[in-house]
């Protein structure tokens, strides 16, 4: 059985629920990547030794996978002070593991699949126009607003993800679109559907993704709650729209229409179709 050493006592770990997975993340995701994650877990383990929690709690444990997840096997916690002190930890080169699915259930039950995740979304990058943006993590008010608004513009059976590529297009043509929220949530969006590049035409109001990640659209499910089988979805999604691009380039097309101009008078300000004109490119 796995374990990790706490002021000199070996603590057995177990496998935990996803929703002591969740709470960390709840509290990791405003602060990252400001504050590093081990410094996040190690206020969690602090606090709770004040309130004299015991080391078999969910929360606890759960704090504990991710840190041996990150290679730590022994630390010193200084609950007055609130000070973690790392006294092993292994090297990376080190750390034998299979890499081709951080998804699985058991890797979501030992907080590896947390620990990818966290550091995925924190630390996830989005191109608009060739220009590199920093994805940060929005606020879930400001989120919501955003999915009303994307709803509220979404035609009958259209794909969430053009809906959102369309108000991102839109959002563009308004002066410091940059620094809304909702360009903040909008870029959030689309990265979690796996693209991480766009082109916007504003004055012709066409959009093109020119860049995908499965890796953001595997995290981003899985940051929402997704089983093992849904996060295999989304990536499929994502491998599907690289072979439909692929297939496209090779017929010689520049870029493929998938929906026709929005003409309604009551959406003016969002860019008529979405296109595809991208290629598929992963993130060391």
């Amino acid at each position: 059985m796995p374990s990790i050493t706490l002021n000199g006592t070996s603590i057995p770990l177990t496998q935990q629920k996803a929703d002591a997975f969740g709470k960390i993340a709840n509290v990791a995701l405003p602060q990252m990547p400001k504050v590093p994650l081990g410094s996040i877990l190690a206020a969690l383990l602090t606090d709770a030794q004040k309130q004299s929690i015991g080391n078999d709690h969910a929360l606890v444990q759960a704090s504990l996978w991710m840190l041996h997840e990150m290679g730590i096997r022994a630390v010193e916690l200084d609950a007055a002070a609130g000070t973690m002190k790392v006294t092993e930890h292994i090297p990376a080169k080190q750390m034998a593991r299979d890499h081709t699915d951080p998804f699985t259930t058991g890797n979501m039950a030992t907080g590896r699949a947390m620990v990818i995740a966290l550091h995925n979304r924190a630390n996830r990058k989005f191109q608009l126009n060739g220009e590199v943006i920093e994805c940060k993590p929005p606020r879930l008010d400001d989120m919501k607003k955003t999915v009303a608004g994307i709803n509220q513009l979404r035609r009958v059976n259209e794909d969430h993800m053009a809906a959102a590529a369309r108000y991102l297009g839109g959002l563009t043509r308004q002066e410091g679109h940059r620094e809304t929220a909702a360009f903040q949530c909008a870029t959030t969006l689309l990265s979690d559907f796996g693209i991480c590049a766009v082109r916007v035409d504003a004055a012709n109001g066409i959009l093109s993704v020119e860049g995908l990640n499965e890796a953001d659209a595997m995290c981003g499910a899985y940051l929402q709650g997704a089983t093992p089988e849904q996060i295999r979805v989304a990536r499929d999604r994502v491998r599907k729209l690289a072979q439909s691009a692929k297939a496209a380039g090779a017929r010689g097309a520049q870029s493929t229409p998938v929906h026709e101009p929005d003409r309604s008078e009551n959406q003016p300000g969002q860019p008529g179709s979405v296109a595809v004109a991208f290629k598929r490119r992963r993130r060391d």
